[in-house]
């Protein structure tokens, strides 16, 4: 899944659980953690070096792996870090102004991430209606598109009636094999199209879509742990998915130890979060001086 803001992270835990729900066994590959029937250990970029892939892909097939949800950055496409792996399915989440720093402009962002939606890269696309660049890639991909919206109620998955609570959030799924109410754990309306790009790429497989859905609700949150500069006090709730040790996250905002959300997630994931919104505030000054600070 090549990443988009606030959505890719999700969708790749949302897809292992939906999968574990339907018995398969599961290889993870995430910005935070690389996770297989072995054990799990902790993730040093969103998506690992060429040769540390294919290891990590060898060992999963050793220990009978049946599908691996997978957090493909478009650094990693550019610089040819999957080039080695054909997928069963990719997913187009998004696009935003989160690394014009690497790509130089939209354009060039675009055809990065585009580049694996080709059939000797992959079977099967799936898209997000909802996103302007994502239907421009569902127009020009030369690989069969599956589509999902909560606006669209032409995509092969759409969503309505959508309903978030403290506790979670819920839906209605509508596919072509049926209709279903949906339950996630995980809060905010924006969790409903990490939930859709899952079950998309389950449906573009021929797998029992309804049946999966009913397992999300056992993911009960998504870790993140932040990354840091060597010497700098760890910050706490600070999101930092696809900084490696080349870049650098200004935490020094965070230094006394208070409790802050990065500026990008809006999400309210507890009561008393107002209680955040000091460091957030500061957050915003650092990141207009400092434009590495990034989700």
């Amino acid at each position: 899944m090549p990443p988009g803001p606030e959505t890719v992270f999700a969708a790749t835990y949302l897809l292992d659980a939906a999968l574990g729900t339907l018995g398969v066994v599961t290889g993870m590959i995430s910005g935070v953690t690389v996770r297989g029937p072995g054990g799990a250990r902790p993730a040093t970029r969103t998506t690992p070096e060429a040769a540390v892939l294919q290891r990590i892909l060898a060992e999963f097939r050793e220990q009978d792996v049946g599908a691996v949800p997978m957090e493909v950055s478009s650094h990693a496409i550019v610089q040819g870090l999957v080039d080695g792996v054909w997928f069963r399915t990719v997913a187009f989440t998004n696009l935003g102004p989160d690394h014009l720093d690497f790509h130089g402009t939209m354009d060039r962002y675009f055809a990065a991430k585009a580049a694996v939606f080709t059939p000797d890269r992959a079977k099967a696309a799936v898209v997000n209606r909802d996103d302007e660049y994502a239907r421009r890639l569902a127009a020009t991909a030369r690989i069969p598109v599956w589509t999902h919206s909560t606006n669209d109620t032409h995509a092969d998955l759409y969503a309505d009636e959508i309903r978030c609570g403290a506790d979670g959030t819920d839906f209605s799924l509508h596919t072509p094999d049926g209709y279903a109410r949906v339950r996630l754990s995980l809060l905010g309306p924006h969790q409903v199209g990490n939930a859709l790009t899952a079950l998309t790429s389950l449906a573009a497989t021929g797998a029992d879509v309804l049946g999966a859905a009913a397992g999300l609700e056992t993911l009960h949150g998504v870790p993140g742990p932040p990354r840091r500069r060597p010497g700098f006090p760890r910050p706490r709730g600070l999101h930092a998915q696809h900084v490696g040790p080349e870049r650098v996250v200004a935490v020094s905002a965070l230094a006394d130890g208070r409790r802050a959300v990065h500026p990008r997630d809006r999400r309210d994931r507890r009561p008393g979060s107002e209680q955040t919104v000091p460091a957030r505030a500061h957050c915003r000054r650092v990141r207009r001086r400092r434009r590495h600070l990034i989700r």
